[in-house]
């Protein structure tokens, strides 16, 4: 209508209709045009081992420090038996991501070959069809977990329908007016409604109980769990200044004199700091708790410089006495 209504007003200057009239005439004939038009779809068939993730603002109260908040709904739904894992969280942040992932595998007793993401920047940093650029954090989950990570078309819900379907079901059959006094009580009444209703329910779209499927068919097609959880760490990129270090947290790490005034990535967390040059590891330092403080490596010193003030003193005492 506003396309029609601009090339109106261009094309015939004597023109004088608001734009009201154009798409009030033009709704008219959209829907004689359209009256008979029917929009088809074709039901997506799912492999067992495929899930979808997705979060959704849960609709529940929770008492958390002394007041009523509410919180967020993490959903994991395997897309073939519709069993599925959820769990109340504080925030949505990408830690948070993470541990939920593990959780729902350890719920399931495996891991699904495929899952299927919204484009959160917990876990995808440029959304695309073809190229999606993931955050480095979520492909190295994804890689310790041994599944692939599938991101959305961006804008698309619908091609993570059954989560969003889903977390719908859970929000206003479990958690609709509901009260806790914690996330921990919260929680527990979450798994007890999986396994008295949720799994023991006959899906709409299966005709199938989905305990009974899932046991039937997906249980056996899910991939070993890992040995152990995913060391977590944060992402960032740092330039090298002139005294050959980089700063993480207020604190200094050194690095090869090469790499002065180049841009590196850092892989950090708790107890380690990883430097990464052109997609290759550099070398990594044991995380600083002082603030200020300088982590040094002998590596990362030029061939002529010093490790310290008192090699420095040593070196030219002996260079003296070698004169006289």
């Amino acid at each position: 209508a506003k396309r029609v209504f601009n090339r109106l007003r261009k094309e015939f200057p004597e023109f004088d209709c608001s734009y009201r009239t154009v798409a009030s005439y033009y709704a008219i004939k959209r829907k004689e045009l359209f009256k008979n038009a029917r929009e088809g779809f074709i039901p997506l068939v799912h492999r067992p081992g495929e899930a979808q993730v997705d979060f959704g603002k849960a609709t529940c109260r929770i008492l958390i420090g002394g007041k009523w908040k509410k919180v967020w709904l993490f959903k994991m739904t395997l897309s073939c038996s519709k069993h599925a894992y959820e769990e109340l969280v504080e925030r949505q942040d990408l830690e948070t991501f993470l541990r939920c992932h593990e959780r729902a595998f350890a719920f399931f007793g495996g891991v699904p070959e495929i899952v299927t993401i919204d484009n959160l920047k917990a876990g995808v940093i440029e959304a695309s069809i073809f190229d999606p650029i993931l955050n480095e954090t979520y492909l190295k989950f994804a890689m310790h977990w041994n599944f692939a990570a599938n991101p959305c078309i961006p804008r698309r819900p619908e091609h993570k329908g059954i989560v969003e379907r889903d977390i719908g079901y859970t929000k206003h059959n479990a958690l609709d007016g509901k009260q806790f006094n914690s996330l921990a009580e919260a929680n527990a009444y979450l798994r007890y409604w999986n396994k008295r209703w949720a799994r023991t329910r006959i899906h709409g779209t299966t005709r199938c109980q989905v305990w009974k499927l899932f046991c039937d068919i997906e249980r056996s097609r899910l991939r070993p769990l890992a040995e152990h959880a995913f060391v977590f760490f944060t992402v960032c990129v740092r330039k090298v200044d002139v005294n050959g270090c980089i700063e993480v947290k207020r604190g200094f790490y050194r690095v090869p004199p090469r790499l002065v005034g180049e841009t590196v990535v850092v892989h950090y967390n708790q107890q380690y700091v990883q430097i990464y040059s052109g997609g290759q590891f550099v070398i990594a330092h044991m995380r600083l708790e002082r603030k200020g403080a300088v982590s040094d490596a002998p590596e990362c010193l030029p061939k002529w410089k010093h490790p310290n003030l008192e090699s420095q003193e040593r070196y030219y005492c002996r260079k003296a006495r070698d004169i006289s």
